[in-house]
């Protein structure tokens, strides 16, 4: 329900501890609830072991986003409508649509 609502309010989204051994499915769960609102395009990262060694990022599409190996040391980005991967970051810039053509 949650991620249903996040997803039609267009949010950008993250997911901690998104799959461990006894629910190694939650996070293609996930993206299965968030593909029936949110194109299969829609960009996205994780990144195993943030602050600690061994720290990997990796960027990746809603649809890729589905199949990857996670693990409880993983957090999931989801990005909104406006993120884009520039030079192999996800980014989300800063300010809304409605603001942007009112500066117009």
């Amino acid at each position: 329900k949650r991620l249903k609502a996040a997803a039609e309010a267009d949010f950008a989204i993250v997911i901690y501890n998104p799959s461990s051994h006894k629910r190694a499915d939650y996070l293609a769960r996930a993206c299965d609830i968030l593909l029936e609102k949110i194109e299969p395009s829609r960009s996205c990262g994780y990144v195993f072991n943030i602050g600690r060694e061994g720290t990997k990022t990796f960027v990746c599409t809603l649809s890729e986003l589905r199949d990857a190996k996670t693990d409880m040391f993983t957090t999931v980005f989801i990005g909104n409508s406006t993120s884009e991967i520039i030079n192999g970051k996800l980014v989300t810039k800063r300010g809304y649509p409605v603001e942007k053509k009112n500066e117009n």
